[in-house]
């Protein structure tokens, strides 16, 4: 049954893609990539943002016990910055994507791994917490995965930049509706002779 719905599924949403996309194989490909991108930030609010949150947390409960071993104030400081800067750069990818901007979405790598080389240090670090905090043990993990993986998407989708695929992936925060393209050259005729144009989906498919 699970197998039957995961079928039919993916042939909806594949019907979805073409009435978007149109028959270019490339742009479509292209756009299943950012649409895999888009999924992994959401996956990255809840596994980077709440590992971390958890991680500062324990920090701070050491300070203000200043219990023996307790996090210097530039740690403490670095691990607030990188938090607070966690969900702003997730959007931040986001609109890059939009606007194939290369600055900022290199901007986004470089975060990332600096994301990665921070939660490699706690795991190293604090390694009895790691032991006797399973729950946080596997934040971690799935944290290390989740980055990983959206580093490898996020230079996928840079690679497509300017190939035509801009017009099908825009996004504003807090819209929920797009612009409507009008440079899909090898769409608009079509559209235009069937009377379509009114009908064409406005909202990306999975944003």
């Amino acid at each position: 049954m699970t197998l039957f719905a995961a079928k039919k599924a993916t042939k909806d949403i594949g019907w979805d893609v073409y009435k978007k996309i149109g028959c270019s194989t490339e742009i479509q490909k292209m756009y299943i990539k950012v649409q895999w991108f888009s999924l992994m930030l959401k996956i990255n609010i809840y596994f980077e943002f709440t590992s971390y949150a958890l991680y500062f947390i324990m920090l701070a409960s050491f300070s203000a016990n200043w219990e023996q071993g307790s996090p210097t104030i530039p740690v403490l400081g670095v691990s607030l910055a990188v938090l607070v800067l966690i969900l702003p750069s997730l959007v931040m990818s986001r609109y890059a994507i939009s606007r194939e901007s290369n600055l900022l979405m290199t901007s986004f790598i470089v975060f990332q791994f600096v994301f990665i080389g921070s939660t490699v240090y706690v795991m190293y670090h604090k390694k009895e917490f790691l032991t006797d905090w399973y729950a946080f043990a596997g934040y971690c993990l799935c944290t290390l995965v989740a980055a990983i993986v959206t580093i490898i998407l996020s230079i996928v989708c840079q690679l497509n930049f300017n190939k035509g695929l801009k017009d099908f992936v825009r996004w504003k925060l807090f819209s929920k509706t797009v612009p409507r393209r009008q440079s899909a050259a090898y769409m608009s005729q079509a559209s235009t002779f069937y009377g379509l144009e009114g009908q064409r989906v406005d909202m990306p498919i999975d944003d």
